[in-house]
């Protein structure tokens, strides 16, 4: 039981990580300047189909003001227990790069 325990963890702690990482990606992909929200979003989903099925039933959110981009990616990990479903949602934010003229 404590070593399925230890197997489940990682899982979760690999999942937690990808989804962190995805929206980071994204969000330094979206603040660049001329870049748009879009483009952000796009890298988010290019990662997570990269990094294979460690989400299940993936979502990516983005929104952006004037200043900031923000990036949210929200799922289940996958587990070896049927019934066990643990979410989890990650955000990244950043600011906008801006042309100081």
């Amino acid at each position: 039981m404590l070593l399925f325990t230890i197997v489940q963890a990682g899982f979760y702690f690999y999942a937690r990580n990808v989804a962190v990482t995805a929206a980071q990606q994204g969000v330094e992909t979206a603040r660049v300047h001329g870049a748009t929200l879009g483009e952000g979003e796009t890298q988010t989903w290019d990662l997570l189909h990269r990094t294979g099925g460690s989400i299940t039933g993936p979502a990516v959110n983005g929104s952006q003001t004037a200043a900031d981009v923000t990036i949210t990616v929200t799922g289940s990990v996958t587990t070896w227990i049927p019934g066990l479903t643990f979410h989890l949602s990650q955000t990244a934010t950043a600011a906008k790069e801006q042309l100081i003229k």
